[in-house]
């Protein structure tokens, strides 16, 4: 077989090359017979043609030959011989790493954070080595395919390494041109069958040469969001037709870097064509992690050296917490974080710059506190801030209580240089009836959380556990995760999460549900990253908290909210009153009076406690404002408006204080 390779190779030679070409070995020499070994290689691959496959290998081998003629150094005073095929035209230049003048592999050394790609890297040069004197010795290469998996959360250099990587392929002779292109799973996918695959062998043939990056690339899982119908054919056509396009060898000219989760990845990889593992074997995977803080520090000095800035020590404290805080925000930039950072900082900086006085201004800058973070002292003062924070909270002393111990607590760690966020916790159980103040309480700890830096943000992701549950298999899974990863750096608060627990066989997907979401604060991309709120009736909770092991040992911290009595239903009511108009002298008679009808209200069937309280405060203050006051007279609550609302808001024949009902008399005297 390779003598007709041979035979193929000299006729196209004449045929499609028709100069006089002076052959480094002889074209029947070692350096050609390796080509026709390429191509013996080749054709165990696809389906072409021999005169395909010949046109094929020899057409990087004229491509090299220019390329090194383009190269010439123009102060040599030799003149290239443009007729002449070197043996480094003809099989490529050894590619040591060590040897080629490479400014992207220059480039990645100087990259912070990116050892174990570099580590992946370095291999997959050495393994091409390796290949080429296997060659030169006659032995068959073995498989290094230029494809990969980069396995990474978005934000964490994915697409720039992809620069690199094509830029070295090309330094290697080994991809045409080296260039990326850049596509998501949408512009693969057709909308009719066929139309997917004719997408697909279009974006391929526009990457010959260079680096596909496919963004997102668990997005063409053909199981993906099935509901149990099978697989998507449009998406299917995608990866099979990748498959039949991309044979993953160093002959293809073309590199297909598929970029996504971890988890993701491996799924698809797992239920797709088998072909497509075998050409993106997540063996050879590069792995983008997220920085640790001494990484991020190295960003920072890195940047301050560049742009020759400084900072105090304290700016620096601040800078560093601002960036471990921001981790916990979706798609965290690593290295773009500081960038990022650091113009908000020049930005105040400017601002304060402009303030000083002439004679205080020089050309150095040094970044204070306040420019990192004009808030920065939040932290410090998360504790005071309560007081007022709670000012309107009625009859939630206990609560209270255990949210100023938390923020002490986050202060006491802080000062003895403790890391607050490994010690303080993450996941709540609030019990109590509904209308108790399980909602407001969780805005104030986002708030609290905020204060004590802890969460990026203050704000509260409200759901139920429909938001979580689905009505076929599988779907319930990727509910609950997109949910938790929405709610990443934020408090998720759950309502009614005792209906995650059922014992009927219709609710397993609840189970399903409650399960996952056990796993997710698990997982180390997820866990105590938000703050996460279970609420519901005490009973309910505590058999919900009973239906999975693992639920009592990460929801430790419970609150209990009690439903009000009356006497403090009549303090929040009046508090209430009071933020909207006057309140008049009530006589000892009428307030006791108030205080049956509240206890009267409290016993009826769908009592919210404090909800049903703010409730009848507006329709109060709205029959207040109904009446004719004139002009000079200011609009004013009396005893008879209170007890006209609660009055008519008791169902029939409800008792109060062993009567059947409260007379007219006493209500309106």
């Amino acid at each position: 077989m390779i003598s007709i390779i041979l035979d193929q190779i000299k006729l196209t030679l004449a045929k499609d090359y028709k100069n006089p070409w002076t052959i480094e070995g002889g074209v029947d020499g070692e350096y050609i017979r390796l080509v026709a070994e390429r191509i013996l290689r080749l054709k165990e691959t696809n389906n072409r043609s021999m005169d395909e496959n010949v046109r094929s290998a020899l057409k990087p081998v004229f491509g090299r030959q220019i390329q090194r003629l383009l190269k010439h150094d123009e102060g040599d005073e030799s003149v290239p011989d443009p007729l002449y095929i070197s043996r480094g035209d003809i099989i490529g230049f050894e590619p040591d790493i060590s040897k080629i003048k490479s400014k992207a592999w220059d480039e990645l050394q100087e990259m912070v954070g990116m050892e174990e790609v570099k580590a992946s890297l370095k291999s997959f040069c050495n393994g091409l080595l390796v290949n080429f004197h296997r060659e030169l010795h006659g032995k068959r290469p073995l498989k290094t395919g230029l494809s990969r998996v980069f396995i990474g959360p978005p934000g964490t250099g994915k697409t720039t390494v992809a620069k690199i990587y094509g830029q070295i392929l090309s330094d290697f002779n080994i991809l045409s041109s080296g260039e990326v292109v850049v596509k998501n799973a949408s512009h693969f996918i057709g909308q009719y069958i066929g139309q997917s695959e004719k997408f697909t062998k279009e974006i391929i043939e526009e990457a010959r040469g260079k680096v596909l990056l496919i963004d997102e690339a668990y997005m063409l899982n053909s199981y993906r969001s099935s509901a149990g119908n099978g697989p998507c054919p449009y998406r299917q056509g995608v990866l099979d037709t990748i498959v039949g396009e991309v044979q993953n060898t160093a002959d293809d000219n073309i590199c297909v870097i598929m970029c996504g989760y971890k988890e993701e990845m491996e799924n698809m990889l797992q239920v797709a064509n088998p072909g497509l593992a075998r050409r993106f074997p997540l063996a050879d995977a590069f792995y983008f992690k997220e920085f640790d803080d001494s990484q991020l520090e190295m960003v920072l000095d890195l940047k301050m050296k560049q742009e020759e800035t400084e900072m105090t020590s304290e700016a620096k404290r601040v800078a560093m917490e601002n960036l471990r805080l921001a981790k916990l925000r979706p798609n965290f930039g690593n290295g773009g974080e500081v960038v990022n950072m650091m113009a908000r900082a020049m930005a105040n900086y400017r601002t304060r710059f402009g303030d000083l006085k002439p004679e205080e201004r020089t050309g150095d800058i040094c970044f204070l506190p306040e420019d990192i973070d004009p808030n920065h002292t939040r932290s410090d003062e998360a504790e005071s801030k309560m007081t007022k924070m709670f000012e309107d909270f009625v009859g939630l002393d206990s609560v209270v209580d255990k949210l100023r111990s938390l923020a002490r607590q986050a202060a006491s760690l802080r000062k003895r240089k403790f890391k607050p966020e490994l010690s303080m916790p993450f996941q709540f159980v609030f019990k109590g009836p509904p209308g108790s103040g399980k909602t407001t309480t969780a805005r104030k700890l986002g708030s609290i959380y905020y204060n004590m830096g802890l969460l990026p943000t203050e704000e509260v992701l409200e759901v139920s556990t429909l938001d979580m549950v689905a009505d076929h298999v599988g779907g319930t899974r990727t509910k609950t995760r997109k949910l938790m990863e929405q709610a990443v750096g934020k408090v998720l608060f759950i309502d009614e999460a005792y209906r995650l627990f059922s014992s009927d066989q219709d609710s397993k997907f609840s189970g399903e549900a409650r399960d996952e979401l056990i796993d997710a604060i698990t997982k180390p991309e997820l866990r105590n990253k938000s703050l996460i709120i279970l609420a519901g009736y005490d009973m309910e909770m505590d058999k919900l908290l009973s239906s999975n092991p693992g639920f009592r040992g990460r929801f430790r911290t419970q609150f209990k909210f009690p439903s009000l009595d009356s006497d403090v239903s009549y303090e929040l009511l009046i508090k209430r009153l009071k933020q909207s108009v006057d309140i008049g002298a009530f006589a000892d008679q009428e307030k006791t009076t108030i205080r049956e009808l509240l206890e009267a209200l409290q016993k009826s069937e769908g009592w919210a406690n404090g909800r049903d309280i703010e409730s009848i405060s507006y329709e109060i203050v709205g029959q207040v404002f109904e009446k004719d006051w004139d002009d000079d007279e200011t609009p004013t609550v009396i005893a008879n408006d209170v007890m006209r609302v609660l009055r008519s808001r008791l169902p029939p024949n409800v008792l109060t204080s062993g009567r059947s009902d409260i007379p007219d008399a006493e209500l309106y005297d």
